[in-house]
């Protein structure tokens, strides 16, 4: 019998042909039904048949598997990011944290309006607790300037783990 994390890098180790999600949900992952797949998946389900029947194959035409329902229910998975199941939500990764704020703040706050959303941003940032790289920060202060509610932003950082990316397509489909 795998252990867990067996399961999850088996899991894994599928090639996604399809994924679909709605803001923070997970809608479906899809990989090819094939041999390969079907084996992997046996050893990850206690019913196989069951399982495509009611989750992984519902249409019955053997075009694709759906398998986020045997990672959430089989292998304890907790989330999905970057194409993988995880069992613990991953840590957002810094590239380079922001340090020399003066330096910054002399290239980016270049008139009064702008030195006001750079202070804005470096407030929100320090309330969240974000360590931001200097490519983020200057994404974010590009933002205040055009209006945008980079508080909010900051926000769904701190609150679900996520990158600037993620945040910001989350921000323009809310």
């Amino acid at each position: 019998m795998l252990s867990t994390k067996e399961k999850v890098e088996l899991l894994n180790s599928m090639e996604i042909v399809e994924t679909d999600s709605d803001g923070e949900t997970l809608i479906y992952v899809l990989v090819d039904y094939n041999e390969e797949n079907l084996e992997k998946l046996s050893q990850i389900v206690p019913n196989l048949e069951q399982y495509l029947k009611d989750f992984g194959d519902v249409d019955n035409d053997k075009s694709a598997i759906e398998i986020s329902m045997a990672a959430w229910e089989y292998t304890k998975a907790k989330w999905y990011q970057g194409g993988k199941f995880h069992l613990e939500k991953p840590a957002v990764k810094v590239k380079h944290q922001v340090t020399n704020y003066t330096r910054l703040k002399s290239e980016l706050a270049t008139n009064e309006n702008k030195d006001w959303c750079f202070c804005q941003v470096k407030k929100s940032a320090e309330k969240y607790g974000l360590i931001l790289n200097e490519e983020d920060f200057k994404r974010f202060f590009k933002l205040k300037v055009d209006g945008k509610d980079v508080d909010w932003m900051m926000h769904q950082m701190k609150a679900y783990n996520k990158t600037f990316v993620d945040t910001l397509v989350a921000y323009i489909t809310q």
